[in-house]
């Protein structure tokens, strides 16, 4: 009996959800799925909710993520609007 055929791109996130560390947010262990600066990051979460000892990148989490683009919104189309 034959296996049957998984794509090349079904193993890889397979494996990358595997090995991919948890959300850098307090209490969330689900896996990282963006990384930001942590100084772009640190405005739209609360003093609590980020790990205080992260200086560098910052991992988020798809729900965190969605989370930081619906806070972030206005300021990154005032950023855009003001890009020449």
């Amino acid at each position: 009996m034959a296996h049957p055929r998984r794509s090349r791109a079904a193993e890889r996130a397979r494996s990358v959800a595997a090995d991919a560390e948890p959300c850098n947010i307090t209490g969330c262990k689900d896996p990282q799925a963006r990384s930001f600066n942590f100084s772009v990051v640190a405005p739209f979460f609360g003093a609590g909710e980020l790990d205080a000892d992260r200086k560098g990148n910052v991992g988020l989490c798809k729900d965190h993520y969605k989370h930081y683009k619906k806070a972030s919104k206005e300021s990154r189309t005032t950023a855009r609007a003001n890009w020449d």
